[in-house]
Formats: C-alpha cells, structure tokens, sequence
C-alpha cells in the first residue's frame, strides 16, 4: 500500500487521488467555515456584518499571503531535497521557514493592534461601518502567528508523507470554527467580534495538532537547531512569491472591488459582492486544493528527474479542474437564488439583486480558474517562480483591474461583472506561451545539466585541495 502511494514510484491516479483528495477535504472544509461564518452574520446581523467581513478581508488575505510565500516555497524546496535523498538540509530549511514565519507574523500583529485605527482607514471603511470593522479586526489580530504558523505546518506535513493528517488538521479547525461561529454569533448573539473570535480559536486547534508531527518525529522533517543557511530561506520566500503575489493581488483586487461598489450601488453593492466573493473562494478552494497536492508530488518527481511522471500528474490535474469547473457553471447557472439565500435573511432584497445579477455574467470564470491555478502551481514546483508569479498576478490583479477600467466604459456595469472572466482568458493564454519552453522534460534536463556542472566544480575544488 505504501509502494503504491508513493510519489516517486505509485501509480500516477492513486497517488493524485490520494493526496489531492485530501488536500481538496481540507481546502473545502476551510472555506466551507468562512462561507457558514458569512452566513450566520449575514443571517444573524445583516448586510453591514457581511460588508464588515469582505472590508477586512484584504488584511487577511495579506497575512496569509505571507504565510503562503514562506510554506509553499520551502516546501517545494523540501520535496527537491527529500526526493533527492537529503532530508538534514530539508528539516534545516523547515524549521528556519517556521521561525522566520513567527516573527514577521507576530509582528504584523503587535502592529496592527497599535495602529488599529489607521489600519480601518486604509481599509477603506467609511465612518458608518468603521466600528464593525474595528471590532472585527481587533480580536483576529490576536491569532494572526497562529494563523500563519498553521499554514506553515499543513504544507511541511504534506510534503513530509502525511497529506491525511493535514486534512484532518483542516476539516477539525473547520468544525471547531463552525461549531463556535454558531455559539458566539447565533446563540450568544456576539456578532462580527464573536466570528472573529470563532476563526481564531479554529487556527489554535490546526495549528497544535499539527505541531506534534514533528516534535515526535513522525517524519523525515524534524526541528534542527544547526545547518543550512538563512540564504535557503530567501530563495524560498521567492520561490514561494507567486503565492504571496497572488494572495496580496487577490486582497487588492477585494479593495478595488469594495470601493467601486460601495461608490456606485453603496453597502448593498458591498454585500453583493461578498457573497459573490463567497461563492468565488468556495468554488476556487477546490482547485487551489490540487494545485497545492500536485506541488509536492512535482518537486519530489523534479528532484528523482522523472519528467514523464510530472507530465502525467499535470495532465490528470489539469481534466481534474476542468470537471470541478464545470460542475460549480452548473450550479450558478442552475440555481443562483438558492446559493444567494445561504448569505441572506430574505430582507436584503437589493443585496440579492445585485448578486444575481453578478453572477450571471461571472460564472464563466469557472472554466478557466483551475486550468490556472495547476499551471501557477506547476511552475513553482519546478522553481521557476517569477512564471508563476507572471501567471498569479495576472490572473488575481493586472488582468482583472485592466478590464474594471476599460469594460465598464463600453458596458456599464455589466462590464464590471465581466472584469474576471475576461481576465481568466487572458491568463490562460500567457500560462500557454510560458509553459511552451518549460516543459517537465525541458526543466529535467536543465537541472540535470546544472547538477553536473556543479559536481564538476565541486571535484576541481576537491582535487585542487590535495595538490
């Protein structure tokens, strides 16, 4: 059973199926908590919580930006080292990438809480929300090392053999959050500082579940206290930019979003947009979790040079996405109002509106989104970061904002609903042009060439010392 499901030897559909089974639970279990956290304050509260939620979301989003530039990277770093037999170099990079993730995200959070008010300003919350906001943001402030060093956690035990125990991680934090979300929010009526609170207290529980994989040494990764150098850290960091450059994207994509609907259709227009947001990350989460399961599977087959192997996992990863979109088309297109009604009291009659309205031109975004992702994905298991930061600001920022200029000039509004399935198009056609010369078999031979190169550098210095 475990030949089977190994990454460098099983056969290519168990082995995805395995982990990106996992993955996408755990993926889904996350983002089935925030959309039951929007749906019992937009329930419970009404329009102004749901507004409170996506206002706040581009600081969230930047904290696990961080995080997710500092897991994915080095662990891709550590599946190369792992598939190529060095697992001391490996748990060095991890428990650097740990420590660095702590401090900035302990400081993010010192931070926030004495500049509270500035961060409600930035955020553009306008003086009728700005209390919400404030009180929203000040309890989450307190998890955000939890949050960060969870994240962490769940792609080190992924790369580490156990992607089952990463998405129990996942679906428990998911529980707990939802469980508390409905005492804090609906029985104790606590509103967006008891969701807040339901979301942190979730990242306490992931992140001490997940911790004990390595202080009892389950794996081959474990906490080191010498080697390797911090320079590891930084190619990681940018290696793992094209998450982090696709997570703050996403957050700016959210502001410029909030300020074009509050400025045109006001808090209604902000809650649409939420759900809608909503909606989006649900339906997105499924394909990040393959995106996230194949990387790990990528980096170990790009260390062994197995290129046909990588080229199989790409080819079943990218039929995979393209099902799940289709599946998510067919429920927009088949039943928006059922979907709108989760976030909705029945009293939010404009906020429905301008949601079905929305996602009767977004949802072709869905036949794209995952093809994507799986190419951005690909591209940083096979350290080329800067294609695939090219291809996740693309598709999460320069894209979309290009077309929220020029549609909305020859559409109206409509263009605006339009903005992200335009821009989906765009990047798919640059992901094209860019995977064209890097190929799994390309890359495979390049660093085949480049190891010898430095083997060969290596003896001279070597040979050279005994002279």
């Amino acid at each position: 059973m475990k030949y089977m499901l190994d990454p460098l030897r099983g056969n290519i559909f168990p082995v995805f199926f395995y982990y990106s089974f996992l993955t996408v639970i755990g993926m889904i279990a996350v983002s089935s908590a925030s959309a039951v956290d929007a749906a019992f304050l937009g329930n419970k509260v009404g329009e102004m919580a749901l507004a409170t939620v996506n206002l706040s979301l581009p600081f969230v989003i930047l904290s696990g930006g961080i995080a997710y530039m500092m897991a994915i990277g080095a662990s891709v770093n550590c599946g190369k080292y792992l598939g190529e037999g060095d697992p001391d170099t490996a748990s060095s990079i991890f428990t650097k990438t740990l420590l660095a993730t702590f401090v900035i995200a302990a400081s993010i959070s010192v931070i926030g809480r004495l500049g509270i008010d500035t961060l409600v300003t930035i955020l553009g919350a306008s003086p009728e929300i700005a209390p919400w906001v404030k009180k929203y943001l000040s309890m989450l402030l307190l998890f955000i090392p939890f949050l960060t060093c969870g994240i962490c956690l769940s792609y080190f035990v992924r790369v580490d053999g156990r992607p089952l125990l990463a998405a129990a991680s996942m679906v428990t934090g998911a529980g707990i959050n939802i469980s508390l979300d409905w005492l804090f929010v609906i029985k104790l009526n606590t509103g967006v500082q008891g969701a807040a609170l339901a979301t942190g207290l979730s990242q306490v529980a992931l992140f001490s579940i997940l911790l004990p994989h390595f202080l009892l040494k389950k794996g081959k990764l474990r906490f080191k206290k010498n080697g390797g150098s911090w320079k590891e850290i930084l190619f990681a960091a940018y290696n793992g930019f094209s998450e982090f450059a696709n997570e703050i994207s996403a957050g700016i994509l959210t502001f410029i979003f909030n300020w074009i609907m509050i400025k045109r259709m006001g808090i209604s227009g902000v809650a649409a947009y939420t759900i809608v947001n909503y909606i989006l990350y649900l339906g997105s989460m499924a394909c990040y979790g393959i995106g996230d399961a194949i990387q790990p599977i990528i980096s170990k087959n790009f260390g062994a040079e197995k290129s046909n192997r990588i080229s199989s996992f790409l080819l079943v990863a990218w039929g995979t996405v393209f099902l799940i979109g289709i599946g998510i088309i067919a429920l927009l297109v088949l039943v928006p109002d059922r979907m709108i009604d989760l976030f909705t009291n029945g009293e939010a009659g404009e906020t429905t509106r301008i949601a079905k309205e929305f996602i009767a031109y977004f949802w072709p975004a869905f036949l794209l989104i995952g093809v994507n992702i799986v190419f951005s994905s690909y591209f940083t298991a096979m350290q080329k970061p800067l294609h695939s930061a090219v291809v996740a600001i693309s598709r999460s920022l320069a894209l979309p904002a290009i077309f929220l200029m020029v549609l909305p000039l020859c559409l109206g509004t409509k263009g605006i609903y339009m903005a992200i399935p335009f821009a989906e198009v765009g990047t798919f056609l640059m992901s094209l042009k860019l995977f064209a010369p890097n190929k799994p078999l390309q890359l495979v031979r390049i660093d085949r060439l480049y190891k010898r190169q430095e083997l060969f550098i290596k003896k001279e210095i070597s040979s050279s010392q005994y002279q």
